[in-house]
């Protein structure tokens, strides 16, 4: 059995004899180029600044009562313990007579746990007292101590530069999906906002529309009612001439009749 490294991806494989061939002749391995080298750069910065990587301090704000029933967080507060990083918390302090709870029991209890028991008289003493031991788990030596140097801050590398500049093109492409949208909804409401004054303006002409021909059915009414009152009074006069006729022709007649009896009585004189 041998052991290979594959060179592609740096891995180690393990392989039967029967599986390896000589090496041909004037073979060399081949060399990466630029880009090669800038990758494997790339790949040890990112395994520096990692973004995911332990952290340093861990703060626990208290390890209260509703914590202390939690089914997960014993376990997690003991992974931390154990991790790399310092830990500053507070543990709560039993009422007299009773016990600690098992799980701060188990901290204090730890040897790489230093605990500092605070009161009301002590307090305010405590805090350069726990400064001091914090900068000390940290490596920042005492406080006022200079400031360790910390190595310069590589630029980013082409995996986050490709990474930021997807974001940033995934971003833009939703600003202007929100942008159309926006218009979107800008056009609709102004249309809407139109076709309800078109409508309001159709239903007042509607309403003019109305009226006038009420108007002008009540012209009508009052124009053919003025009509028949005329006719009648038309009738009344024409039946008030027709009399005054008869009575002209009458009297005319009666004249006739005079004048025929005025010659009769002539003519007997004479014979």
């Amino acid at each position: 059995v041998a052991r290979v490294r594959v060179a592609s991806s740096g891995e180690e494989m393990t392989v039967g004899f029967d599986q390896l061939r000589p090496v041909p002749e004037g073979w060399v391995p081949p060399q990466g180029g630029a880009e090669d080298s800038e990758e494997e750069e790339e790949t040890e910065e990112d395994e520096d600044e990692d973004d995911d990587a332990p952290p340093r301090l861990c703060v626990v704000d208290e390890v209260g009562k509703m914590a202390l029933l939690s089914l997960k967080f014993p376990a997690t507060l003991t992974a931390s313990l154990d991790s790399k990083a310092a830990m500053l918390g507070t543990l709560p302090q039993p009422a007299r007579g009773q016990r600690d709870h098992e799980v701060v029991d188990n901290v204090k209890r730890r040897a790489d746990v230093r605990v500092l028991k605070i009161t009301r008289n002590n307090r305010e003493a405590l805090v350069d007292q726990a400064y001091a031991a914090l900068r000390d788990c940290l490596g920042l030596g005492a406080p006022g101590a200079e400031r360790p140097r910390t190595r310069p801050r590589k630029p980013p590398s082409k995996r986050k530069r490709e990474a930021e500049a997807k974001a940033k093109e995934e971003a833009e492409r939703e600003a202007e999906k929100d942008k159309k949208a926006k218009e979107r909804a800008a056009k609709l409401e102004a249309r809407a906002s139109r076709e309800k004054e078109a409508a309001k303006l159709r239903e007042i002409q509607a309403k003019k529309a109305r009226e006038e021909r009420k108007r002008r059915a009540e012209l009508r009414k009052r124009r053919d009612l003025a009509r028949s009152k005329s006719d009648i009074m038309e009738l009344e006069d024409d039946e008030g001439g027709s009399s005054d006729v008869d009575v002209a022709e009458q009297e005319a007649v009666a004249v006739d009749a005079g004048d025929d009896n005025n010659a009769a009585d002539a003519v007997q004189d004479v014979v």
